[in-house]
């Protein structure tokens, strides 16, 4: 053998081994030309869709039902309890379809991916078609957007029609206009002149939690400051703000509203929603939580005699920095937002982040966004396109005039110039139990309302110290878009 023929023979070797090498310790996630073997084709294969739902196993069965009647893609869905949520969202998910008031907590635990690349496309998940609340603050955080909206349930107001054009009232359109009819309706009930059916005059709920959250949507149009970032606490120090006027005029007028057997036997929003829409009292404000069992001729007909409309307003707000009221250009109803409500998100954990993109975007559809969020509780409807179906929601039957009438005051609420955030940062619950113990001494008459708002305004102060004032601070930042 000549020497040019040995150096070919050992190139040739050298190159055999590399190729080999390359085989053996090479990127095995490359795709193998022509297919390749079909042992290390399946291997490679991606496992199925991991999709968490923190919230009951019917949603997650809805999910999983609709997702296979469209797609032939493997997916497994599971429910988790909200303790478990920052953790499967961190460590095994793909998405997580989670309670809109649990935002703050998956946020601060880093457990979700950013969407803002994919949303400034635009055509991307029909973003027209979304409600506007939803679209821009549903998922928002830190300047930052991280979940879609699946719909959030806003407070309405309901009342009986016929019990109105009997005292000659107009739907109220201001607190203060709700007040007076209130004490119209409470005369009439002492009078026993209500039709029969009405039980109640004014039924609001009282039950802890809610009376918290009840308090805060009357507030809102109060204490909502047009151009102003907050509305809870002082935004750079957690300083709560429950102890200003338009807290102390909210808190006077839910107690004003009730009777005393509202007080002693508390509700939450579910039956407050139930007995309103069944037309059990001739006014109240509530989250449409719960439908009534209308099983008689005789209940159709009293459902049919309910009406939905918009929460009341108001024509003036307490300025701080005055301190003193402001006259609005227009009695202007003020909604809540950011408690009720799902919305879906990327887990930090993602195998593959195009595959949950377009899973995302199915599922933010209306085709299969639908019935998911409809199984959902706190939910409504969170695309335009959607006002049609507001029965799937409401769970009345589609004839009943209060179905429209909600989508019209969503609508109305989804349009409105301000809203109200509640509480959606680490402790949240913690706070609104001791805003809510408070809100139901005063309303008991057990204390007055200056003592009970300074009181939830400490409890506030001392959990923000246990859970540390300065990641509340930028927590609270983050909850209304401000970076931190």
């Amino acid at each position: 053998m000549n020497r040019r023929s040995w150096q070919f023979g050992f190139l040739g070797s050298m190159l055999a081994c590399g190729v080999l090498l390359l085989g053996c310790f090479g990127n095995r996630e490359t795709p193998q030309p022509n297919g390749g073997d079909a042992a290390n084709a399946n291997a490679a294969a991606p496992g199925p869709l991991l999709i968490t739902v923190v919230g009951t196993q019917e949603t997650a069965d809805v999910l999983k039902r609709e997702w296979s009647a469209r797609s032939e893609a493997e997916v497994t869905v599971r429910a988790v309890e909200p303790a478990e949520a920052a953790d499967e969202a961190r460590l095994n998910s793909d998405l997580v379809l989670f309670p809109t008031g649990l935002l703050g907590e998956l946020a601060q635990a880093d457990a979700l991916l950013p969407l803002d690349e994919e949303l400034s496309e635009r055509d991307a998940f029909d973003q027209t078609d979304l409600l506007l609340l939803g679209r821009e603050f549903d998922g928002a955080w830190g300047g930052r957007t991280l979940a879609l909206p699946l719909g959030s349930a806003l407070p309405a107001m309901v009342y009986r029609t016929d019990v109105f054009e009997q005292l000659k009232l107009d739907p109220p359109r201001t607190w203060e206009e709700f007040a007076a009819a209130a004490t119209k309706l409470q005369e009439a009930a002492e009078a026993e002149t209500l039709p029969e059916g009405v039980a109640t005059a004014v039924l609001e709920p009282t039950e802890t939690l809610d009376a918290a959250r009840q308090f805060l949507v009357r507030a809102a149009a109060y204490a909502r400051v047009p151009g102003r970032y907050s509305g809870l606490f002082e935004f750079s120090s957690m300083q709560p703000e429950l102890t200003s006027p338009a807290f102390a005029k909210a808190l006077d007028e839910y107690r004003q509203a009730l009777s005393q057997e509202s007080t002693e036997k508390p509700i939450g929003y579910a039956e407050a929603s139930r007995r309103l829409l069944a037309g059990e009292a001739a006014l109240g404000v509530t989250y449409l939580l719960e439908a009534p069992e209308l099983e008689s001729e005789e209940a159709l007909e009293r459902a049919a005699l309910v009406a939905v409309a918009p929460v009341p307003g108001s024509k003036e707000y307490w300025q701080p920095r005055g301190e003193s009221w402001e006259a609005r250009e227009a009695a202007t109803s003020v909604p809540t937002w950011g408690d009720f409500g799902m919305i879906v998100g990327i887990g930090r954990s993602v195998a593959d982040r195009d595959r949950a993109l377009r899973a995302l975007e199915s599922i933010v559809d209306a085709e299969i966004g639908t019935p998911v969020s409809a199984s959902a509780a706190g939910t409504a409807p969170f695309r335009k396109s959607q006002f049609a179906w507001v029965a799937r929601w409401t769970k009345l039957p589609a004839t009943l005039p209060a179905n429209q009438q909600y989508a019209a005051a969503i609508e109305q609420a989804q349009s409105a110039p301000d809203h109200l955030l509640l509480p959606r940062i680490p402790g949240r619950e913690r706070y609104l139990e001791g805003l809510g113990e408070q809100v139901r001494l005063a309303l008991a008459g057990e204390k007055a309302t200056d003592a009970a708002l300074a009181d939830a305004a400490a409890a506030w102060e001392k959990i923000t110290d246990e859970i540390g004032r300065k990641s509340q601070v930028q927590a609270y930042r983050a909850s209304l878009g401000l970076s931190n």
